[in-house]
């Protein structure tokens, strides 16, 4: 395809900050070339305990010229002020919250994340669902990520995808190997490559099956490091060409925007957090609130 014959997709990022400088709400945009204007898409929307931690993040539709709030992660921390765990909520309709996942994490020795163990809950019981594994080179920089699914019926854990990641001597990802389980042994899959500037900023990522490339994205940058421009290329084999697909163009802007109609912590009093307008105190769904402070029961 022609580069000239495609007219790129704009999006806009507006942001939204509190005191501290951490992210309150941060909006997407597209702009509708038909239309002539600047349309909604979603926003996402952010709490944090007295510390700083991030304590919720909301996501919020833009559907039928109104915001929808349609799901929720509210995380718990351990003594050490890294995150112990998550609940995922979905909202079915309008009013009533669902739960719909958690996640437990552990940490190894070193303070690195270990493993992820994810639960999903059914008849009213939370069970296994995935389990996520991690381990780390001589350099602490992650060299497997292993992926298992439970098995009901063995009631065993069993392999599913495993990554390996490969690093240059500064230290930068250059590839990832994407690996299958089958037949009891790991299968290559797919491979991505990673190149950068001179700046260490990556410019250009290629997607290998396995040893066919399949797609490529290619990446600019403004002064301050943000993406403006997302190339998208497919491999053709009829040709043997790279054939650009799409380009998506970012804006940013970091200044004041205008925010949902949503139930939201203020940030003089961030550790009083609503759920649907109940106060920190009240119980919901399993959780318990007290000053920024959850536990599951």
């Amino acid at each position: 395809m022609d580069n000239k014959t495609f007219v790129p997709s704009i999006r806009n990022v507006k942001k939204s900050y509190n005191a501290n400088g951490q992210v309150l709400v941060a909006m997407d945009q597209y702009y509708n070339q038909d239309m002539q204007k600047w349309i909604p898409q979603d926003s996402a929307v952010y709490s944090y305990t007295e510390q700083g931690q991030l304590l919720s993040h909301y996501v919020y539709l833009y559907r039928d010229n109104q915001w929808w709030n349609c799901e929720a992660i509210i995380y718990e921390f351990d003594d050490k002020g890294r995150i112990s765990g998550s609940l995922y909520l979905l909202r079915d309709g309008q009013y009533t919250w669902r739960d719909s996942q958690k996640e437990i994490r552990y940490y190894n020795a070193n303070g690195q994340l270990d493993s992820v163990i994810f639960y999903g809950m059914r008849d009213k019981k939370w069970q296994y669902e995935s389990k996520n594994m991690y381990k780390y080179n001589e350099q602490n920089q992650l060299e497997y990520f292993t992926q298992y699914s439970f098995s009901s019926s063995s009631n065993n854990w069993v392999s599913e995808v495993e990554d390996e990641f490969i690093y240059s001597e500064r230290g930068l990802r250059t590839c990832v190997h994407i690996k299958l389980w089958r037949n009891g042994e790991w299968s290559k899959h797919k491979r991505i490559e990673y190149i950068y500037n001179e700046n260490d900023l990556l410019i250009e990522d290629i997607r290998y099956t396995y040893d066919s490339p399949t797609d490529k994205y290619k990446y600019t940058y403004d002064s301050f490091d943000n993406v403006i421009t997302k190339t998208t290329y497919s491999y053709d084999t009829s040709t043997w060409n790279w054939e650009s697909k799409s380009v998506q163009t970012n804006q940013y802007d970091c200044g004041e925007t205008e925010i949902p109609d949503i139930t939201y912590t203020s940030v003089e009093s961030e550790q009083i957090f609503n759920i649907l307008g109940q106060p920190v105190d009240e119980y919901y769904h399993g959780i318990v609130i007290k000053n920024g402070k959850k536990m599951w029961q």
